[in-house]
This record gives C-alpha cells, structure tokens and sequence, in this order.
C-alpha cells in the first residue's frame, strides 16, 4: 500500500514539473500563468472497493483526469462476463460521464477480472471551467463499477469521490 501511494504521489510530482516547464504560445483555458493552474487529488471507499491516486491536472494547454487506482477491500471480482467502470457528476440533473471503461467478455468459461489502474483522460479542453468547478463541490464526483458474473448473476458497487485542491499557480 505504501509502494502506491509513493508511486501516484511520484506521479503527480512528475506531472507537476513537466506542466510546469511548458510554455503557452496561444489563449490560455485556465488561470493566468503558462504552468499548472491546479492539480487535485481524488480518492473514495465503501464496505466493498476503494479508489486511490486519483489526480485532476488543469494546464492552460491540458486538462487531465487520471482515475487512479482500484482495490477491494475483501476478495477481488474474478469469473465476470463484462463489467462497466465510470466516473461522473450530475449537472442540471444529468449525468455527465468523465471517463468510462467497459470491457466484455464472450465465450469464455473463466471470465475476467477488474483491472487495477482505472484509466486517464485528456485534452486540451474537456469541459468548460464550470463543470471543473461542480466536480470539485462536496459529493459530486462519483465512481459506479457495475457488471455480470459468467453465472449471470450482476453486482453494482458505487462510491462518491473526494476531491481535494494539492496545488493552485
């Protein structure tokens, strides 16, 4: 555990130097210097899973979503037909995705299991500063890992995400 936690944090200080050695050449989306604007940290549990090293980096040239890492706190799912992993928040009453893993599996008598690592995203421009300002609020960030074991029997384990400010430029 200690060896994640030092390799995200590892992580998130390289992320920091690189965004921060850039230089913008063009309009900025965010802040009013050319390096990191803000970098956030995302982590949350339940009875049954729990997500860690989650960052959010907001650049003037970049925005990224990094999902971190999933563990469970009991016996780790195995023998699964497809399972669907997702991040998202709630806008004007709808549900707005960040970023989604969907993995299926036919024909196959053993299954699968989750991966680990829960993805990134990135663009220059994901959302607009609005929606980076709701995902941040208390409670609003929210991670669901729902999907089918080969017997057919489903399962669906949701978390709401912390989401904790590490830097502002």
């Amino acid at each position: 555990m200690k060896k994640t936690i030092a390799a995200g944090m590892a992580i998130l200080f390289l992320l920091v130097a690189l965004a921060g050695c850039s230089q913008s050449k063009s309009g900025k989306t965010h802040g009013n210097n050319d390096g990191i604007d803000k970098v956030y940290s995302l982590s949350g549990r339940n009875e049954f899973i729990e997500i860690n090293n989650g960052v959010i980096v907001l650049t003037p040239k970049l925005e990224q979503f990094v999902g971190g890492e999933l563990s469970f706190k009991a016996e780790e799912l195995a023998g699964l037909k497809d399972y669907r992993a997702e991040f998202f928040i709630y806008i004007d009453g709808v549900k707005t995705v960040i970023d989604s893993t969907i993995l299926s599996i036919e024909g196959s008598e053993e299954g699968t299991g989750v991966a680990p690592d829960m993805g990134s995203v990135s663009a220059e421009r994901m959302f607009d500063s609005d929606v980076w300002e709701i995902i941040i609020e208390p409670e609003a960030l929210h991670f669901s890992l729902s999907g089918t074991f080969i017997n057919g029997e489903t399962f669906v384990y949701s978390i709401v995400l912390t989401v904790n400010e590490v830097f502002s430029g």
